[in-house]
């Protein structure tokens, strides 16, 4: 579990009350009605309750894959429980792709296809970068959140077997919170095939670089992926969400702003990494978490422990010292 030993208290009380090209969007400016990427009118989060600024950055991150950087200690591995449990839902992702490719006018077999797609199978969405505590929080919240047995995520590591029964695993669909040596050996050998993969979430991507091994795994799947897909210009326009259905999605996690500032135009190389274009900024004076944490002030208690007489002694003759040496 992450450690909140310096997290106000304000911060900690208000989780009580709830179990275009590298372009920068700015939190603070009302969005436009008009905008293709505004969050639908109807919350997305149907069985999970996020206090006001996570469920703001949820849909904007659904909307369009992004970067989000928050503030330490803002319940950032809330925002990610609450995207592992959206995407295993019925009525969460699929339900929404479904709907949205059901109201374009296609044949019978396109039709088939989907619904086998959609309806009948998992999506297989894989968690990286997340350290084995967190891995443990994830889950945990989860079943707080009333999430069923089968639909927990499962922890992939050096003791989950071999690569034949991973793969079986990965046929059935579903969250995996899985390491990334793993997950590069499984797709070097073919175990997971990009292409079967709806997308990927990646934690702590401060720590991402050209070299760094989430960022072979994020080539690997973006350009297999895209090659997988049928070619050629779809006869309709097609939404983010069928997009990021048809190729895929990546969405990137970060609470740790001030690592993103060291070095050179750190932000764009890890960017360039990921393969993304949108930075989502949630800083602690952003005006919605402002509101939410001030619902709840913090009742600040001063204790003072009495020094014993032999301490006190000491004291006096510490400051004899400091005095004489002067």
């Amino acid at each position: 579990m992450k450690d909140h030993t310096d997290t106000p208290q304000k911060e900690k009380e208000s989780f009580e009350h709830f179990s275009d090209e590298d372009e920068i969007k700015n939190h603070g400016i009302k969005k436009d009605k008009n905008s293709a990427t505004s969050p639908p009118s109807q919350p997305l989060l149907k069985h999970v309750k996020l206090p006001y600024y996570l469920s703001e950055a949820f849909e904007d991150l659904y909307q369009e894959d992004g970067l989000v950087v928050f503030g330490r200690g803002l319940g950032l591995l809330h925002l990610l429980a609450a995207f592992c449990r959206f995407y295993i839902d019925k009525d969460g992702h699929y339900s929404l792709v479904y709907d949205e490719i059901m109201s374009q006018k296609k044949t019978k077999i396109e039709n088939q296809i989907l619904r086998k797609k959609l309806v009948e199978t998992k999506p297989l969405v894989f968690v990286i970068g997340l350290r084995d505590y967190e891995r443990e929080t994830v889950i945990s919240t989860l079943e707080k959140w009333g999430t069923p047995t089968e639909s927990l995520p499962r922890e992939v590591t050096n003791e989950s077997g071999q690569g034949k029964d991973r793969a079986i695993l990965y046929e059935r669909g579903g969250i995996f919170l899985i390491t990334s040596r793993i997950l590069i050996v499984d797709l070097l050998t073919h175990v997971a095939s990009p292409v079967d993969i709806d997308g990927i979430l990646v934690a702590h991507a401060e720590n991402i670089s050209d070299q760094s091994m989430e960022a072979f795994i994020l080539r690997i799947y973006r350009t297999q992926k895209r090659w997988g897909c049928e070619d050629g210009n779809t006869p309709y326009p097609e939404s983010a969400i069928v997009q990021s259905f048809r190729y895929g999605f990546v969405k990137a996690f970060t609470d740790a702003p001030d690592v993103l500032m060291m070095g050179f135009a750190k932000v764009d190389k890890i960017l360039k990494a990921l393969y993304l274009k949108r930075l989502y900024l949630y800083p602690r004076f952003h005006s919605s978490i402002v509101e939410e944490l001030e619902t709840l002030p913090p009742t600040v208690e001063e204790l003072r422990q009495p020094l014993t007489q032999k301490v006190r002694q000491i004291q006096s003759a510490i400051v004899a010292a400091v005095q004489v040496s002067r």
